[in-house]
């Protein structure tokens, strides 16, 4: 499983230290994402828009010295999990999310979205989660799962992604 080219550079810029789901929205609302790519690497000029955000972001330099080659190895990972890439306005974007005037510009899915057609919990806490915390969010993640609940998580570390790595493929 290959992402399209627009995928690509919207996963890499998905994982662009310090980019939070505001700054992607806003990036991929300005440019496409392989222009908003250059733009984080600092190789073609933003929209007046994002120039205002990246003069008052303290992670713009960091992007600047990004690894170019992010899309490719963002490509490989999402292969090798069996993420999916969905971008706001894409045809295959759930609607469920993109219904929500917050929805992310990208979103990563891993199984089968029909899930989220059933009833769904998401499950969210610190980053910085201790191992007993980690154990009980997967443990109630998978017990959910197990009774036809779909769990939805942000994928951030800690309690979101322990909850999220260790359930059947249909999430």
């Amino acid at each position: 499983m290959t992402l399209r080219a627009s995928h690509r550079f919207a996963a890499a810029l998905g994982a662009l230290p310090g980019m939070g789901p505001g700054g992607l929205r806003l990036l991929l609302h300005h440019h496409a994402p392989d222009e908003a790519w250059a733009v984080a690497l600092g190789v073609a000029a933003p929209t007046p828009e994002v120039r205002h955000f990246l003069e008052r972001s303290s992670v713009a330099s960091a992007w600047r010295s990004a690894d170019r080659n992010l899309p490719d190895l963002m490509d490989e990972r999402c292969a090798t999990l069996g993420v999916q890439v969905y971008l706001a306005g894409d045809p295959d974007y759930p609607t469920l999310v993109g219904d929500d005037p917050h929805a992310p510009a990208a979103l990563f899915a891993k199984g089968d979205l029909s899930v989220l057609e059933r009833r769904r919990v998401g499950v969210i806490g610190t980053r910085h989660a201790t191992a007993t915390g980690r154990a009980t969010a997967a443990e109630l993640a998978r017990g959910l799962s197990e009774h036809g609940v779909a769990v939805v998580s942000g994928l951030a570390r800690g309690i979101d992604g322990a909850a999220w790595v260790t359930l059947p493929s249909a999430h």
